[in-house]
């Protein structure tokens, strides 16, 4: 495979064509998934590139997609770059992942993502897969057109994952690449521990936010925008609806105070209901900013994360964030604008870290402020700056 990037684009790197493989992007069906992709794309483009999607999508999603838009049950949302769609029929969600049929589902992936480079317009100087299951995909097409291929890895789990896929394999086509880019340190060593060796070309370059779109609002305001009661005290959650994300746990935490209420953005099957559920469902990512900003706390104990996304959109909106003692978050989070508690506690020990956050005014300000300040240092442009340095430079 190609190692460098053609010799004309060297000296300016915004006159980069990228193409991005993703599974995890925004469709009018699923318009909730990988907006955090979507945004870093944007932010690539802003940057001066030029910038396109192939998007791997099972035809049983694509069949329910047109379903929605001819009924009227969706809408279709704004295509902000160009985009293709890679179908493929898909062995179901567990096949991808476990047994002899997750290898027959990655070959059809493979095979769906090849034929979509290939109807590109324009045959992309560089491509970008999200996760190392789409560079896996667009490993072969990239060989063969000697085109580099660089990969975002933020699984939360490698064994999880990959479990059914050839390690030293892999390992090997994942090495050939131009660059490995992990979210964070925990990660990387998460990668070493599975696979036995880091990358050859391998650095972190941590997830990021709009900060111009999250961002502190009058609370009092966006409450009343959203029918929200004034006076209560309202804990977000934004993540899908699992045990490993937690959404029961900070339900069963809210119910151990009269004054507490939750909004949930996201969906999956554990979906929280009941009296102290003011919201729980889906929502484009602009409208997760306002949701946010009506709140007071940001909860998520999750088991096991990447980076999570989630958690700096809360911070940029100047909410403390209570989260787990876990090293994923450790390794970047600071004590004062985080709580870290264990997510296998009892929903006791949640309700008083979010209600030490709470009952104090003054603590709130202050942790409100440090949130905000913290969180502007992951603005999406500095990332997809640093993204195109690094690959400009290691080419």
């Amino acid at each position: 495979m190609a190692r460098g990037l053609p010799p004309s684009l060297l000296t300016h790197f915004k006159m980069l064509r990228i193409a991005c493989v993703s599974g995890s992007y925004p469709t009018h069906l699923k318009y909730w998934r990988g907006t955090f992709v979507e945004n870093f794309c944007v932010a690539v483009e802003r940057a001066g590139c030029a910038v396109s999607v192939v998007i791997p999508e099972s035809i049983q999603n694509i069949f329910a997609e047109r379903a929605a838009l001819f009924c009227g049950a969706r809408v279709r949302r704004p295509v902000r770059l160009p985009q293709v769609t890679a179908p493929f029929l898909s062995l179901s969600r567990l096949a991808f992942h476990y047994g002899p049929l997750g290898t027959i589902n990655r070959c059809l992936q493979e095979r769906a993502v090849y034929r979509a480079l290939n109807r590109l317009q324009e045959r992309p100087d560089l491509v970008y897969a999200h996760f190392l299951g789409n560079a896996l995909s667009s490993h072969r097409w990239c060989g063969e057109h000697q085109v580099p291929l660089v990969v975002v890895s933020g699984e939360s789990s490698y064994k999880r994952f990959y479990a059914s896929a050839n390690r030293e394999r892999m390992g090997a086509i994942i090495d050939s690449l131009h660059h490995v880019f992990f979210v964070s340190e925990k990660n990387r060593s998460a990668y070493r521990a599975y696979f036995g060796c880091l990358p050859e070309r391998s650095s972190v370059l941590p997830n990021a936010v709009d900060t111009d779109r999250f961002r502190p609002q009058p609370k009092a305001e966006a409450r009343k925008r959203l029918g929200l009661p004034t006076e209560a005290k309202i804990v977000a959650f934004v993540g899908y609806f699992i045990g490993r994300k937690g959404p029961l746990r900070v339900l069963k935490a809210l119910e151990m105070r009269e004054d507490l209420y939750g909004v949930f953005i996201g969906t999956g099957p554990q979906r929280p209901s009941g009296s102290r559920v003011l919201f729980a469902g889906t929502m484009e990512n602009e409208q997760v900013a306002d949701w946010l900003a009506a709140c007071d706390v940001f909860a998520l104990p999750s088991m096991e994360e990447g980076r999570s996304n989630a958690v700096i959109e809360a911070l940029a909106c100047g909410l403390p964030v209570v989260v787990s003692d876990r090293p994923f978050n450790r390794e970047f989070l600071k004590e004062d604008c985080a709580v870290f508690v264990d997510p296998e506690c009892s929903p006791v020990g949640l309700a008083c870290a979010i209600d030490g956050v709470l009952s104090s005014s003054r603590r709130s300000i202050e942790m409100a402020r440090a949130a905000r300040e913290f969180a502007l240092q992951f603005s999406l442009s500095a990332r997809a700056e640093k993204f195109l340095s690094v690959v400009h430079t290691t080419a």
